[in-house]
């Protein structure tokens, strides 16, 4: 009866897992690439990927890890992506000097310029600028 049972489950496991993959977001292209925050450096660049909505959405500013001398903006995390896709989130996705190229604290700086330059940018970009996160 154990065999069965765990067979049962197993029958009935198997075949949602199948569709959960299948339903994988794919990457979202960014609505702007390569827009420049500052004027300092060509890494102090961000990409938009905005939400389609009639009015201002929240927006999440991801800074890939890598310890400030590694990584890249061009990929942002699947839950974000997947937020953008069912548009009740936009996501902006920043690109900072590595530590090789400008003394710390030169990064965080290029970040807090970064959302000081998003919030300029949030009419603009239909963004709630009241409504800002950061992650990474």
């Amino acid at each position: 009866m154990k065999r069965f049972f765990a067979f049962a489950l197993f029958s009935l496991v198997v075949p949602v897992s199948g569709s959960v993959r299948a339903q994988a977001v794919r990457p979202p292209e960014p609505t702007l690439k390569d827009v420049a925050y500052a004027s300092d450096h060509d890494a102090q660049r961000l990409d938009v990927y905005q939400a389609k909505s009639d009015h201002s959405t929240p927006v999440m500013i991801f800074i890939h890890g890598g310890g400030w001398r590694a990584g890249s903006k061009n990929r942002i995390p699947s839950f974000l992506a997947k937020a953008v896709e069912e548009d009740w989130l936009s996501v902006v996705s920043v690109e900072y000097r590595f530590s090789q190229v400008a003394i710390h604290p030169a990064q965080v700086n290029d970040c807090v310029r970064a959302v000081q330059f998003v919030r300029s940018k949030s009419a603009e970009w239909n963004l709630d600028p009241k409504r800002i996160g950061v992650c990474g």
